[in-house]
């Protein structure tokens, strides 16, 4: 037999003899533990770094350039972004937008 194999299987046999199964079985629960949830963890970190700069993005509605930037205007065109939000066509009052369907029965 190999040097190395024999001496790895009389450290696992102390191991197992001073500490018992226990902590053999705790220690490698712990390893698999670290295995799995690493990987989700930084999952998580890189979903929650692409949503902070999915708020920093700005489209120019005058050029159509997408920008990260904290800008009040855009760098290519020079628009102002609050004129642009200001030109949006909303109505305030929904009930004057609504559109009444009257249902007609077919047979």
């Amino acid at each position: 037999m190999n040097k190395s194999l024999v001496t790895y299987i009389i450290i696992s046999f102390l191991i197992i003899f001073f500490f018992g199964f226990n902590f053999l079985f705790s220690l490698l629960g712990n390893i698999l533990i670290l295995l799995f949830l690493t990987p989700i963890l930084l999952i998580v970190i890189a979903f929650l770094t692409i949503n902070s700069f999915k708020s920093k993005f700005k489209v120019c509605t005058n050029c159509g350039t997408t920008m990260i930037s904290d800008n009040d205007s855009c760098l290519y065109c020079g628009s102002n972004f609050n004129e642009n939000d200001n030109i949006k066509n909303y109505s305030e009052d929904a009930g004057n937008e609504t559109i009444e369907i009257e249902a007609e029965e077919i047979n």
